[in-house]
C-alpha cells in the first residue's frame, strides 16, 4: 500500500470538512450534534495524529460505525 502525497491527503481532508459544513450546517440536510458540523472529522484527525500505531484499527472501526471520536480530542493541537 502507498500513501497519498501529504498535499493530497490536505485537499481531501479539506472537501471532507467543506461536505461536513455543508451538509450538516445551518442550512444543511441533516442535524448536526457539534459545532461546527465540520468538528465531527476534526476529532478524527487529531485522534490519529496522536495515537500510536496500533490504534489504527480503533480509529477506522469507530468512523465506519458513524459514531464520533472520544471528547477528548475535541481541543485544538494548538490549545496544548
Amino acid at each position: 500500500m502507498e500513501l497519498d502525497p501529504p498535499d493530497i491527503t490536505v485537499f481531501y481532508g479539506s472537501l471532507l470538512m467543506a461536505e461536513q459544513d455543508w451538509n450538516y450546517g445551518s442550512r444543511g440536510c441533516k442535524e448536526s450534534r457539534l459545532d461546527p458540523p465540520r468538528e465531527f472529522l476534526m476529532r478524527f484527525i487529531r485522534w490519529i495524529t496522536q495515537s500510536e500505531y496500533g490504534n489504527i484499527d480503533k480509529i477506522i472501526t469507530t468512523a465506519v460505525r458513524n459514531r464520533p471520536a472520544p471528547e477528548k480530542y475535541g481541543i485544538s493541537l494548538f490549545e496544548f
